[in-house]
């Protein structure tokens, strides 16, 4: 869901990965639209210019151990909600955060796609078990 911009929201910077993992469980993860925790959800979560959280949208929800998303599909929130920049978080329902190859190759194509619009792609986050909680694209250099 898109949060209109008008609706009031709770103001949270999101900047680290751990401020996204944190934004995950409390505002997304808790969402009646998610309650399949056996499948993969991918989620935008917009961003104004001090990187406050201004709305999320589902973008896809998948299987077990994949989920497909095009740059058109994660861009177009961003775009209809006037937002600066995004980020974008899903889950791997097994626990293991660890980017696949089919989730680098996104993650790039999404870099690629946000570049030219001129959007702001801080991050891919993917959030897996507390032993290890997420993985970072940003961290680990991919963008």
């Amino acid at each position: 869901q898109v949060l209109s911009l008008r609706e009031p929201h709770p103001v949270v910077e999101i900047d680290t990965p751990a401020q996204m993992q944190a934004y995950w469980h409390a505002h997304i993860a808790t969402s009646p639209s998610l309650q399949l925790p056996d499948k993969e959800h991918v989620v935008v979560v917009l961003l104004n210019t001090q990187l406050q959280a201004i709305g999320w949208h589902l973008v896809s929800m998948g299987s077990l151990d994949q989920s497909m998303c095009e740059p058109r599909e994660v861009l177009r929130p961003v775009i209809l909600g006037a937002a600066w920049g995004f980020v974008l978080i899903h889950n791997h329902p097994s626990g293991d955060p660890t980017p696949s190859h089919p989730d680098r190759a996104i993650t790039r194509r999404i870099d690629d796609a946000a570049k030219i619009m001129h959007l702001h792609f801080t991050d891919h986050l993917i959030i897996g078990a507390p032993k290890t909680p997420y993985f970072s694209c940003r961290e680990a250099g991919i963008i």
